[in-house]
């Protein structure tokens, strides 16, 4: 069902209304650079300044955890998972194209993008996503790009292409978390607390994983057992 069920108003109105239910201050970029505990509390470190707080819910990408000094550090085995990095090193490539089908969907092998599909008309053209393999594909080359597109739709055009690098962006350092061989139980590892400090997101959620719906999982699973920790003695003042 994830396929069919479309954010009318874009994926950015989803982040904006759980910013506007946010009532403390909301900080942007501003990357954190330590997160240190004691006893009964948790400081984040960030360039300006320090934040403290009875708990830190860290929902940062896995590959981009290995920023970030924890004090104290990660135990043996999570700190291998973060030194070592999923492997998941995608190109998403977004195109508007003409001679697209409605709705279509195709997956492929030996060829640049491996999964597509058609997600909405837009006037005359389709709006279209597609994933290769690194180094596949240049999605700055809109030649290349129609080329790969007509795999699946021989009479394409791509009339625009646009892209963002995950793997180089400091902030996710990769695409979706994708755990390589010898990974066994690391997303439970992952996920566990870490003292004060609940990890969060969606490389680590309980369901629906590497979706927008598995950070809101996870999202909903910490909160709940925030609460939870918020109202055993050692938090009552």
């Amino acid at each position: 069902d994830e396929l069919r069920d479309l954010i009318p108003a874009g994926t950015s109105a989803v982040a904006e209304a759980i910013a506007g239910e946010i009532q403390g201050e909301l900080r942007l970029n501003t990357p954190v650079r330590a997160v240190r505990q004691s006893a009964d509390s948790v400081t984040v470190t960030v360039d300006d300044g320090e934040y403290v707080a009875d708990s830190c819910v860290m929902a940062v990408p896995v590959n981009a955890l290995g920023e970030i000094i924890f004090d104290p550090p990660f135990a043996p085995e999570r700190a291998r998972f973060v030194a070592e990095g999923h492997v998941c090193r995608m190109t998403k490539v977004w195109m508007l194209a003409t001679g697209v089908p409605d709705q279509m969907l195709g997956a492929g092998w030996h060829t640049p993008f491996y999964w597509l599909s058609a997600q909405r008309q837009v006037g005359n053209a389709q709006l279209v996503v597609a994933f290769a393999l690194e180094g596949a594909l240049d999605p700055a080359d809109r030649d290349a790009v129609e080329r790969a597109l007509r795999v699946y739709a021989p009479a394409a055009s791509v009339l625009a292409v646009d892209h963002h690098d995950w793997v180089s962006d400091p902030y996710a350092r990769g695409g979706w978390f994708v755990p390589p061989v010898g990974w066994l139980g690391a997303r439970e590892v992952l996920a566990a607390p870490h003292g004060r400090v609940l990890m969060a997101g969606s490389d680590v959620a309980p369901e629906h994983a590497g979706w927008i719906a598995g950070a809101i999982a996870s999202g909903r699973t910490v909160a709940a057992d925030l609460v939870h920790r918020r109202s055993m003695p050692a938090f009552i003042e």
